[in-house]
């Protein structure tokens, strides 16, 4: 959940930007190394919520991005408001 909400607030961004970011919204107290992190990113990828592409910068380094498929999300979170109603 906090891999999807980052990603949401922030946009795309790859998995050591996602465990940064996490860290910082959470004051220090999650640190998150690569063996926690892409097991939960993989997970969200196999359920189609993130979208992960290859992304090449001016200096042409690569790196995995990862972006949020909203819409999916989005009609999840609304049926699930729904059926609270």
């Amino acid at each position: 959940m906090l891999v999807l909400k980052t990603l949401d607030s922030m946009g795309p961004m790859h998995g050591f930007g996602i465990a940064l970011r996490i860290q910082q919204i959470s004051e220090g107290l999650l640190q998150l190394n690569q063996d926690t992190l892409y097991p939960a990113v993989l997970r969200k990828n196999s359920m189609d919520d993130i979208d992960p592409s290859f992304e090449c910068s001016a200096f042409a380094v690569c790196t995995l991005v990862f972006h949020s498929s909203g819409p999916r999300r989005e009609v999840a979170s609304s049926s699930t408001q729904s059926s609270s109603v």
